[in-house]
């Protein structure tokens, strides 16, 4: 082989060194380590005020970009985790102790098919007849929140 092929050849190795790690780097910047080594509950009660155990309100926080969690990159910061939303509305729904959920939402919005997963399952809650209230942060534009819920959504910003 000449000098030229070795050159050629060269550069390609080189290439294919620079994509395997690129590859290795998105990777690791994009898995959610947490759900590898965490139980099958992502998340815990806190209890805010003694009372009775049996009357519970579970108080949920809809907070960033609402879209799938496997949806990443080595620049999304997102603190939005949609498994574990969707798991702590069932989980409210199935916890006969859980007497009403209260959904702050501070979101711009997200993905079309997320945001019908989580009103679904609040549709789901509200079946159980367990009343659910919204109540609005800074953000609020989302397909999760539809006209039935506008009177209260608009009574607990006005006492907000």
């Amino acid at each position: 082989m000449d000098k030229k092929r070795w050159i050629a050849l060269g550069i390609a190795v080189g290439l294919f060194i620079v994509s395997i790690i690129a590859q290795v780097s998105t990777t690791v910047a994009t898995t959610n380590w947490n759900e590898m080594f965490e139980s099958d509950r992502d998340f815990s009660e806190e209890v805010r005020e003694d009372g009775d155990p049996f009357d519970k309100v579970a108080v949920i926080h809809l907070e960033g970009v609402i879209q799938s969690s496997d949806v990443g990159g080595l620049f999304n910061t997102s603190t939005y985790n949609h498994k574990m939303l969707l798991d702590m509305l069932d989980f409210a729904k199935e916890d006969d102790d859980v007497e009403a959920v209260v959904l702050r939402v501070n979101t711009p919005g997200g993905g079309v098919v997320e945001s019908e997963e989580v009103h679904s399952k609040i549709l789901d809650i509200q079946e159980a007849d367990k009343p659910v209230y919204v109540s609005m942060g800074n953000m609020a534009v989302s397909g999760v929140i539809t006209y039935q819920h506008l009177l209260i959504i608009s009574l607990l910003t006005l006492l907000h």
